[in-house]
């Protein structure tokens, strides 16, 4: 197989048919570098529901069941698993991986903290199931768009701001964009952090361009398609947008368009196509040098395209279906470390979820935790566990454990353990608050003393007439 010269990046590929695996390629020599393997029950991962999560982990949702599947990108074992309250249609990342944002079918968008799991926020961010989710480059936005065919724009300071007054309420939109006609289902975020520029692809055959200093439209681009994606390149003067037919359209942004200058801001203005696809192109990325472009597609195959000639340089097929999303990842990511040299160990908690009916913060809600070994030790499938509330008279109000899911066969007697388990460890817990009481209340003692010490000090120093 032939090498391409100066493609110097790996693609991990998503399929959205059943039970199917994540495969990374070397774009430059074609070779598989890694299965990274779901298991035989994983379901299928749906469009724009894959993304890395920092340097060191892969993750994506599953579309029949309410899962999300964490990789570490140097082992294709599946690493952990997290289950959740609804299945999620739509994932992103920041881009240091602190924060991992999904939506639902249920229009309820969830920002949890990478590294320990927390459930930061969820609320109902959309009337209608959630199609695309997006960071700006600072990581200061987060962009939802939904079929409902509106886009909003929320403050990411706002969201996971632990000090607001009233945390039952998530903080309105920082701008709404309803100017799509069908479910917008392609969202792509420039640079410029506030001054960056977002596009949004909809299955009304227009990309539209807004700007998030003043939230307004700056352009619409027609196509003679439904469009399914769309990026621009790294100085944001071109446009690749994948249609529904197979065909990536490119435009060319900085060539003024046919239309008249009244209406400048709409146009059907595209320089050419890229044909060679057979079925809905559903992810586009460019390499890092923005030289090639690498698409894929429900005919199961990923094409890289030269931009320079528009032709098709390398065919790869998905064995298990078709292809829903990208991610384009350096080859170091990928393999191991070199002899001699020991990387951090990053760290990535266990996500948790809230109860369905509940959209508030995760400090109050009731969330559950899947580490792969239940606490206490218990032998049920999964534990749900209300997190437990401070009082300032008995400590703890309640830790209350649910057992569910249990093996077949489980006995009276099991309950009985699992609840005796439960009671000695609502004791020792009451014994460490006693203990970190009598410490804090240690503490306070010593902080007195020094201060009047600092007091007397300062009093020495001064002259004697300042001495009361």
């Amino acid at each position: 197989m032939t090498s391409i010269h100066g493609l110097e990046s790996a693609v991990v590929v998503a399929s959205n048919a059943p039970n199917s695996n994540c495969l990374a390629w070397d774009l430059q020599t074609g070779t598989l570098m890694k299965t990274y393997k779901g298991g035989e029950k994983s379901g299928s991962v749906p469009r724009n529901s894959m993304c890395p999560l920092g340097s060191e982990f892969l993750v994506t949702s599953q579309s029949q069941k309410g899962e999300l599947h964490f990789w570490s990108l140097r082992k294709e074992q599946m690493l952990n698993r997290s289950f959740m309250c609804e299945p999620m249609s739509a994932l992103c990342a920041t881009r240091g991986g602190q924060l991992c944002a999904a939506g639902g079918g249920s229009g309820a968008v969830y920002i949890w903290e990478a590294a320990s799991g927390r459930l930061l926020r969820s609320w109902a961010a959309h009337y209608k199931g959630i199609t695309a989710l997006t960071f700006s480059d600072d990581d200061s936005f987060l962009i939802t768009a939904s079929e409902d065919t509106v886009v909003h724009v929320w403050s990411v300071l706002a969201l996971v701001d632990a000090f607001a007054q009233d945390r039952t309420r998530p903080p309105p939109p920082l701008f709404s964009w309803s100017e799509h006609t069908l479910p917008v289902v392609g969202l792509y975020c420039g640079c410029g952090g506030v001054s960056a520029t977002v596009i949004s692809a909809s299955l009304d055959r227009s990309v539209k361009f807004w700007t998030l200093s003043k939230g307004g439209l700056l352009r619409t681009v027609v196509f003679p398609a439904c469009i399914n994606t769309a990026i621009l390149d790294a100085a944001e003067t071109v446009l690749c947008a994948g249609g529904g037919d197979g065909r990536i359209f490119i435009s060319n942004l900085t060539q003024p368009t046919s239309s008249s200058a009244s209406s400048l801001s709409e146009s059907s203005h595209y320089d050419r196509v890229l044909s060679g696809h057979k079925q809905s192109v559903t992810s586009l990325v460019f390499s890092l040098d923005a030289y090639y472009l690498v698409s894929g597609s429900l005919d199961c195959t990923v094409r890289v395209w030269d931009m320079h000639s528009g032709q098709s340089l390398r065919t790869l097929t998905h064995p298990s279906g078709p292809v829903s999303s990208l991610a384009l990842l350096t080859k170091s990511s990928l393999e191991p470390p070199p002899a001699g040299v020991t990387l951090p160990k990053a760290v990535l908690g266990n996500f948790v979820k809230v109860a369905p009916e509940y959209t508030g913060p995760w400090e109050q809600a009731t969330p559950v935790l899947l580490t792969g070994q239940t606490p206490f030790g218990a032998e049920s499938s999964w534990i749900s566990l209300s997190r437990p509330s401070y009082d300032s008279g008995d400590g703890y109000r309640s830790v209350a454990l649910i057992a569910a899911g249990a093996q077949s066969g489980a006995g009276e007697g099991d309950s009985d353990a699992i609840l005796e388990r439960n009671c000695e460890e609502l004791e020792r817990a009451r014994a460490a608050e006693a203990a970190a009481k009598l410490q804090a209340a240690e503490w306070k003692g010593l902080h007195g003393k020094l201060y009047q010490f600092c007091v007397e000090s300062d009093l020495l120093y001064q002259s004697p007439a300042a001495v009361p």
